[in-house]
């Protein structure tokens, strides 16, 4: 358009099925003049789907095995495709068409597990959720002859175990052995000078 309100058809394309009725001019003008319409079309394009993710446990120790489940619809259209990312790291790393998939969690942490669902119509939805995971417990177990009080001879010489689950003595243990070894040999000493003082 001109700055006279001139407009200028610098392209055109014949339909002799255009949806809107009487949208265009079947009679010329003239030469090379064009009928121009405004047109108002109605309707909406693609909706997009939605889709809800649970779980079947949101905690636990691990390894934590994890069900999945997406609720996933569309109104103008049907779902197509299933995209997991279930480690949380920003990438699906699954893609198939069924709305559940398990998966175990090996490693204490927050995870956010999600799926993105695709419509025939290309529109995507996501959903998330957060699975915390807690270190495995570990079951202690007592040291070989206890903490105290225990051992052959009621020496109460103790055992702990070490990273690699070897026994080993406790800390002190050697000072008190020397000690009691001492007090052991001054007994005998005692006891035999008692024997020669009975026999004079």
């Amino acid at each position: 358009m001109d700055a006279s309100g001139n407009a200028y058809v610098i392209g055109y394309t014949w339909s002799t099925d255009f949806p809107t009725a009487n949208a265009y001019q079947s009679i010329k003008a003239g030469d090379w003049d064009a009928f121009v319409a405004k047109l108002s079309p109605t309707g909406g394009g693609n909706i997009s789907p939605t889709v809800t993710l649970s779980a079947n446990t949101t905690s636990g120790n691990a390894p934590l095995a994890v069900n999945f489940s997406a609720a996933a619809s569309d109104s103008d259209g049907n779902i197509t495709q299933y995209e997991w990312d279930l480690d949380g790291n920003g990438a699906y790393e699954a893609t198939n068409t069924n709305s559940t998939r398990t998966y175990t969690y090996n490693s204490a942490g927050t995870y956010s597990a999600s799926v993105r669902v695709t419509d025939n119509g290309g529109a995507t939805a996501t959903s998330a959720v957060t699975i915390t995971v807690n270190s495995s417990s570990s079951g202690g177990g007592s040291g070989s002859g206890g903490d105290s009080g225990g051992g052959s001879g009621g020496g109460g010489c103790g055992f702990v175990k070490d990273s690699n689950g070897k026994g080993q003595k406790a800390k002190g243990e050697g000072l008190t052995l020397m000690i009691m070894l001492i007090i052991a040999l001054a007994g005998i000493a005692i006891a035999k000078r008692a024997k020669r003082l009975i026999k004079t």
